[in-house]
């Protein structure tokens, strides 16, 4: 479907729709994906083999090792007087038929472990900062790596 309003509840991983003034939870496995806000969303069922928890993923690259986004919102329940929301990003590399997750450069350059040397004259020669925009580089680097290992 298409220009359909939609809208993510984070908290609660699902896509809401609003038509003639109600709000419709959409059956997530019935979604494939959404492109919402610069963002294209799509849906994975549970894969043990993967560890990968089903719901919305953002996709940051879709080539061959793909990087997902699982973005969350927990409720702080040691704060009695006030909710408090906190943020959670898991971010996956697609590497082979594995999603492995990645937090730090050092993680990522554990999945391409093949081309580390080529992946840290990228990074160097780019300037790109993991402490900036983590998310961005991991992206970045995921796309590099496919080029250069065709």
């Amino acid at each position: 479907y298409k220009n359909i309003p939609i809208l993510y509840d984070i908290h609660n991983d699902v896509m809401v729709s609003i038509a003639d003034d109600n709000l419709y939870t959409m059956r997530s496995e019935k979604v494939s994906d959404v492109y919402l806000l610069d963002h294209h969303f799509i849906y994975k069922d549970a894969d043990p083999l993967n560890n990968l928890p089903p719901g919305f993923y953002d996709l940051l690259y879709g080539g061959k090792s793909a990087v997902l986004v699982k973005r969350r919102k927990k409720i702080d329940e040691s704060n009695t007087t006030k909710i408090i929301y906190e943020d959670i990003i898991d971010i996956y590399v697609k590497q082979g038929d594995k999603y492995y997750p990645v937090s730090s450069k050092g993680s990522v350059m554990e999945v391409f472990k093949d081309k580390n040397r080529e992946l840290n004259q990228y990074l160097k020669d780019n300037k790109i900062k993991f402490n900036k925009d983590r998310e961005s580089a991991i992206a970045r680097l995921a796309g590099y790596y496919d080029q250069i290992n065709k």
